[in-house]
């Protein structure tokens, strides 16, 4: 039963990564300012859609598919990724205060402990 519920919330996640991926492609601009960031010329555009589109394409991708498959070793990826965005964060609340990145660090740290909940509970495939 258990497995059946992270597998849902898995994939909950990985539909969440690629909407949030495909928005980065489409508009990058709406995406970046919710995230405080702003495109100034081309290169903040490429910016915006390579990079944070390619975080959280790859990232709901692997997710969605260790749902799928019920297969833990696909967690790993945004795992790692969930877990090392925390860590950044938690480094510049350190040096720059909480601020506005409560929300974020919330998020993050629920999505690197689902991962890590998948990465224990998920078949071996």
């Amino acid at each position: 039963m258990i497995q059946n519920v992270v597998r849902g919330l898995v994939a909950v996640v990985g539909v969440f990564g690629l909407f949030v991926a495909v928005r980065f492609w489409m508009d990058p601009v709406g995406p970046g300012a919710q995230l405080g960031l702003a495109a100034l010329n081309e290169l903040g555009y490429s910016s915006l859609r390579a990079d944070l589109g390619s975080f959280f394409g790859v990232g709901g991708l692997f997710a969605l598919t260790a749902a799928i498959r019920n297969d833990r070793r696909w967690a790993l990826v945004p795992l790692a990724m969930f877990g090392f965005a925390l860590t950044a964060r938690l480094a510049t609340a350190a040096g720059h205060g909480f601020g506005e990145v409560i929300q974020p660090i919330a998020v993050e740290a629920a999505f690197t402990a689902l991962m890590a909940l998948a990465a224990r509970v998920l078949g071996r495939g």
